[in-house]
């Protein structure tokens, strides 16, 4: 009975780190840092915890949760072990990167976490208060982490709504979803730079309520469910994502204009009646691990391509890359309800951009009872005519009326 209980108090360990994995805490502003940087940046946090503290179990796993997260190779307990050597050279060095990098702010938060979770002494909270003032946030500032901190303690959306109303400057640029993802549902950061919808996993998922408009430098649909009840319109954009959403159509589509990167991730769409979007001026159109029900396009005119997406590029400039990896298409069509002059439809799941891509992906998709309905003279295909420089295609399987993949 005694070498069973050491075996299971040995899998319980191994469980903690288990979770700490998938936990994680993964702030993009931190994982860009360099090596250098990042584990200077641990080992400061780890002085903060070891200072005047003997780390309790709270801040140990958290702190495994942020090593794991920000992306190095050595684990905490070495972080924590060269935190005890810590040097002038590592102070100096410290406080003149953070006083120009939005890192400071993510500093600070993580630091009250930290303190929070443990036994904390009088002194290191001053030792803390001291780093956070020599980076350069000022009291303003300090009152809105302070804020985020207790809303991220408490799981509690409301404090985290009263920061946000506080935060003005350079920190209005930070990203907290990390820390805040996991309970709040809505827009986690909504500002001139970047909007970020999003909903716990665990939380049952209403429609979200989003603009028609977005032109934010980054735009970001996380976890959440969509009706597209109206045009909805993205503009200007370095990034545009929807990752891990259920997402509604009818009459209605994304029009995309001018957007560097276009990703659509694990997502699920049904009932588009008029396509899932339309894009014009795009580098990069990525579409993975996503399923599509009942999706198509209907016309009476014209030679027509692409049943749920079009790209289209400006003067036949082409493109930098297309995507398509491990979807799924069920009785989704491109029908012409009317013939003239021979016109016809093809490519029911994409139509293509005139000019040459430099790199077409297309990967491990399945399509099952897809159809081109009136095609005319066209050769009935899945994808629409392209001209690639590199393509890449494998492993896509075709079941019922519509089996070829290329229309060229």
């Amino acid at each position: 009975m005694e070498e069973l209980n050491k075996k299971i108090l040995g899998l319980r360990e191994l469980m903690k780190d288990m979770k700490t994995e998938i936990y994680a805490i993964v702030n993009p502003d931190l994982v860009a840092l360099d090596e250098y940087t990042k584990n200077l940046y641990l080992k400061m946090l780890c002085t903060v915890v070891q200072y005047e503290n003997e780390p309790s179990e709270m801040q140990v796993l958290y702190l495994k949760r942020i090593v794991k997260g920000i992306g190095v190779e050595e684990p905490l307990e070495e972080h924590m072990r060269k935190a005890l050597a810590i040097s002038e050279v590592d102070i100096n060095e410290f406080l003149s990167f953070m006083r120009e990098n939005l890192a400071r702010y993510y500093f600070a938060l993580e630091s009250m976490l930290l303190l929070a979770m443990g036994n904390t002494s009088q002194n290191s909270y001053e030792y803390t208060a001291e780093i956070v003032e020599l980076c350069g946030i000022i009291r303003g500032e300090l009152d809105g982490l302070s804020l985020v901190a207790k809303s991220v303690l408490q799981q509690e959306p409301s404090y985290y709504d009263e920061a946000r109303k506080m935060l003005e400057g350079d920190i209005v640029t930070s990203n907290f979803v990390p820390y805040i993802k996991d309970y709040y549902y809505g827009a986690i950061v909504e500002n001139f730079y970047e909007i970020y919808y999003s909903a716990p996993l665990s939380m049952p998922n209403p429609a979200t309520r989003i603009k028609s408009n977005y032109d934010e430098k980054k735009v970001t649909f996380c976890n959440i469910q969509i009706n597209v009840d109206e045009e909805i319109e993205f503009n200007g954009c370095k990034q545009l994502t929807f990752s891990n959403c259920i997402i509604y159509g009818a009459n209605y589509r994304f029009m995309i204009r001018n957007v560097g990167e276009v990703i659509f991730d694990n997502c699920k769409f049904f009932d588009f009646g008029n396509k899932v979007a339309e894009c014009f001026c795009v580098n990069r159109f990525i579409v993975k691990n996503c399923s599509f029900k009942n999706c198509y396009f209907s016309s009476e005119d014209g030679d027509k391509r692409g049943g749920i997406y079009s790209v289209h590029d400006a003067d036949y400039q082409g493109m930098e890359q297309i995507v398509l990896e491990n979807n799924e298409l069920h009785n989704c069509y491109i029908e012409m309800r009317r013939h003239r002059y021979n016109y016809g439809v093809s490519g029911v799941f994409i139509e293509c951009p005139s000019g040459t891509i430099n790199e077409m992906i297309v990967k491990g998709n399945r399509f099952t009872g897809c159809q081109c309905i009136g095609n005319g003279n066209y050769t009935t295909a899945l994808i629409g005519r392209f001209s690639a420089n590199s393509i890449v295609e494998e492993d896509n399987i075709a079941t019922g009326e519509l089996t070829r993949l290329f229309e060229n």
